[in-house]
């Protein structure tokens, strides 16, 4: 049995394809990539790479080792051609659905995100999903490189693939940061009982006590703070992450993350009325903003408008 360059491709082309998509998932929800989880979706490569390389040793001089030779119609009766075409349409099956799987996780994500963060800096998040986007490009090249065998093509796209390899490295290398960042949402968990205790709970009885809680909330400030998470207040006032989270959903008909920010951006509003000569950097510090393209962000979505916007609109 003759093992070839393209065989070798083909192989290493697969566990590429697990790795980055394996990787990129537990970014954004390492609970999902599971040792259950693993060994479901490797089990077709393995089971092609059985399958093709059984056929390679029954049928040795059965080969297609030529571009040319792949145009004809001849080769499509190979037992080996065959196993191959299979082979490669397994991998680009796995590759939909990873793409889908990886959409799904982080748009979930980004739900948690703003259910669980005051301030959720975006950067990470961009980061995460540029690096997959490339990591998409690759695929999308090593599918052109697998169902052809030019030669000049595999050379082309393989110098591309390096050069992408390299910025997604430099993306890669960021990571430990991203990770520091968005940790506790990662591997924060709710209990059932406390789950099941919410649904249960009586919706007058929550909102009356939404009532006591939010008048805490606005005399103590506590959503100045910045980077305050929901079961940082939850823990505060003295309830269960996803009791207070229910009550902001029922009472205040938005998540964590809207609520926050539209007692900061009101906050903002009185301080730069009382004083429009605070400069706006110092505004978003005082209410808790560590990035002043977040608070601007913010401030425009709450009010419709800039925060210089709202200033010259009040004519000062």
């Amino acid at each position: 049995m003759t093992v070839t360059s393209a065989d070798c491709f083909l192989i290493i082309s697969n566990l590429e394809l697990h790795l980055l998509a394996l990787s990129h998932l537990n970014m954004i929800n390492p609970q999902r990539v599971n040792k259950q989880f693993v060994m479901r979706s490797l089990s077709p490569m393995y089971a092609c790479m059985f399958v093709y390389m059984f056929v390679l040793m029954l049928y040795p001089y059965q080969r297609v080792l030529t571009y040319e030779a792949y145009l004809t119609r001849e080769v499509i009766f190979y037992p080996e051609f065959c196993a191959r075409w299979v082979w490669k349409n397994v991998f680009f099956i796995n590759a939909l659905h990873y793409i889908g799987v990886f959409f799904r996780e982080d748009k979930m994500y980004q739900l948690r995100a703003k259910n669980f963060f005051s301030e959720q800096s975006m950067k990470s998040h961009y980061l995460i999903k540029m690096s997959f986007y490339i990591a998409m490009v690759m695929l999308v090249m090593t599918l052109l490189i697998c169902y052809t065998l030019d030669e000049q093509l595999y050379t082309e796209l393989n110098i591309v693939r390096i050069l992408l390899y390299i910025i997604m490295g430099a993306i890669f290398i960021q990571y430990p940061l991203i990770f520091k960042e968005i940790e506790p949402l990662l591997y924060s968990q709710q209990n059932k009982e406390e789950i099941a205790a919410t649904i249960a709970a009586d919706p007058d009885e929550m909102s009356a006590e939404w009532k006591e809680i939010r008048q805490k909330i606005v005399e103590e400030k506590k959503y100045l703070v910045p980077h305050i998470t929901m079961p940082d207040m939850a823990l505060f006032y003295g309830v269960t992450r996803s009791t207070f989270s229910s009550m902001i959903n029922q009472n205040e008909h938005m998540n964590f993350n809207q609520f926050i920010n539209k007692l900061r951006i009101e906050e903002a509003k009185k301080i730069m009325d009382a004083d429009p000569s605070t400069k706006l950097i110092v505004v978003g510090n005082m209410v808790g903003y560590t990035e002043q393209s977040n608070f601007t962000r913010n401030f425009k979505n709450v009010t419709g408008m800039s925060p210089r916007e709202y200033l010259e609109k009040k004519g000062r």
